[in-house]
C-alpha cells in the first residue's frame, strides 16, 4: 500500500461530452457503431473517438453505469466519455469507477443526471501503473468466475423452461398424423366452456353491498394458475362495467400485450365467490367435460397463443384477441382421469422451473453483491 496514493477521479482520467441525438441517427448507415444507455443502437458514418474509452450514464434512471468501449466509435448525448490520462489503465479505471457511489453526485428529481465536474472530486486510492494491471487482471478473473456462475444458472433455467414448453405441447397433442389416443376427440372451445358468464348470477343472491373481489389487469399475472385478488369492491360499484367472474373460472387477458405475455389465471379464494375485473378479460368456465387446470395449459400453449397473434383485432397500438378465434379453437380432448394425470405432470415441472427462476434471482443477487465486496477490498488495498 505504501505505493498506493490518494488521487481525485478528475486528476487520473477526463470526459468528453456528446451532443448526439438518438433521433438523428435514423437514415445513417456506415462502419462506425455508436451506443447508448442499453448498449449497441446501430452503425453511422463517423466516430467521435479513435481510442477506447469508457462510456458513462449521465442522465436517466441507469446514471454512474459504465461500459468500457471500442475506438472510432461514439455514444449519444445521455452519455459521457471517460478518457484516462497517460500512466492510467483504462480497466482499473473502469473498475474504480464502478465502485463510487453516484447517489451523492445526483441531481434532479424527475430525470436524475450527474456531471463531472460533481463526481470527479471523488477520492480513490490509485497504484502505479504495473500494479493497475495486476489488478485489473485480478478483477478479471474473480469477475469471470462469477459470471460462470451466473451464466450456469441461466442456462439451467433456460433448460428447464425449454423442457416445460416441450412437454407442454406433447402432452395437449399426444396424435400422430391427426390420430388421437383411445378416449381422446377432439372438440372447440365452445363445446367445451360458457364464455363470458352472466353477471346476474352475482346479483341474483348477493345484495348491491356485499364485497367481491376485484382483480385489475395489472394484478393479473403472467402464467400462474391460482390467481388470488388482493383488492375488493362492493358490488354495487362494479357489477355495471366490469367483467364478472366466479370461483374457479379461468381469466385470459385478450388485449395486446398482455395476451401475448401470457396473463391469465384460475380465479380463486374469491370473496363470496364473486370477482369483478377489467374489461379486457376472456372468461372461461368449463363444462364437466373438462377441469379448468387442464384449460388453463391449453390456454398457455404454443399453439393457443402463435394463432392467437395471427388472429388479433384493431388498430395498431391497441388489438384485440378475435372471438371467433378463441370459440373455435380445436382440442385434443383426453378423458377426465387422463387430464387429471397430465395436469399433475405438468404441475411438477412447473413447480420446478418456478424454484429454478427463484434460485436464479437469488444467484444474480448475490453475484452482484460478491462484485460490489471484491471491488470495496480492492479499493480499499485489502486485495
Amino acid at each position: 500500500m505504501s505505493k498506493w496514493e490518494w488521487k481525485k477521479l478528475k486528476d487520473i482520467c477526463e470526459k468528453g461530452s456528446s451532443n448526439i441525438k438518438q433521433s438523428d441517427l435514423k437514415d445513417l448507415t456506415g462502419d462506425y457503431p455508436i451506443f447508448g444507455a442499453s448498449g449497441y443502437i446501430q452503425n453511422v458514418d463517423f466516430y467521435q473517438r479513435n481510442r477506447d474509452y469508457i462510456g458513462i450514464i449521465k442522465d436517466g434512471s441507469g446514471v454512474g453505469r459504465t461500459m468500457l468501449l471500442p475506438a472510432f466509435s461514439s455514444v449519444i448525448g445521455t452519455l459521457q466519455y471517460i478518457l484516462p490520462k497517460e500512466g492510467n489503465d483504462i480497466k482499473f479505471i473502469n473498475y474504480a469507477l464502478q465502485n463510487i457511489d453516484f447517489s451523492k453526485s445526483i441531481q434532479g428529481a424527475a430525470i436524475p443526471h450527474i456531471y463531472f465536474k460533481d463526481y470527479g472530486e471523488t477520492e480513490i486510492l490509485v497504484p502505479p501503473l504495473s500494479e493497475q494491471k495486476s489488478i485489473v487482471k485480478f478483477l478479471d478473473e474473480e469477475f469471470s468466475k462469477i459470471e460462470t456462475l451466473k451464466t450456469n444458472a441461466e442456462t439451467n433455467l433456460k433448460n428447464a423452461k425449454e423442457l416445460f414448453e416441450s412437454t407442454l405441447e406433447k402432452e395437449l397433442n399426444p396424435g400422430k398424423n391427426g390420430t388421437l389416443p383411445s378416449g381422446w376427440e377432439w372438440k372447440t372451445l365452445r363445446e367445451l366452456c360458457i364464455l363470458r358468464p352472466s353477471k346476474n348470477e352475482a346479483l341474483s343472491h348477493l345484495k348491491g353491498t356485499d364485497e367481491v373481489s376485484f382483480l385489475p389487469m395489472e394484478d393479473l399475472n403472467i402464467r400462474e394458475r391460482n390467481t388470488i385478488p388482493h383488492k375488493s369492491r362492493a358490488l354495487s360499484e362494479v357489477h355495471g362495467s366490469y367483467t364478472f367472474f366466479a370461483e374457479g373460472d379461468v381469466l385470459l387477458a385478450k388485449v395486446t400485450p398482455c395476451f401475448e405475455n401470457g396473463k391469465m389465471g384460475i380465479a380463486s379464494n374469491l370473496l363470496n365467490g364473486v370477482g369483478f375485473g377489467s374489461s379486457e378479460y376472456i372468461v372461461f368456465r368449463t363444462t364437466k367435460s373438462m377441469i379448468n387446470s387442464y384449460l388453463f395449459y391449453v390456454l398457455m400453449s404454443s399453439r393457443f397463443i402463435s394463432g392467437g397473434k395471427k388472429q388479433m383485432l384493431g388498430a395498431c397500438g391497441l388489438k384485440r384477441l378475435s372471438k371467433e378465434y378463441v370459440e373455435s379453437f380445436q382440442i385434443p380432448l383426453p378423458p377426465l382421469s387422463v387430464q387429471k394425470e397430465i395436469v399433475a405432470r405438468l404441475d411438477k415441472l412447473s413447480e420446478n422451473v418456478k424454484r429454478l427462476e427463484v434460485n436464479y434471482k437469488q444467484i444474480i443477487a448475490n453475484c452482484d453483491e460478491l462484485k460490489k465486496s471484491i471491488l470495496k477490498k480492492t479499493f480499499e488495498g485489502e486485495s
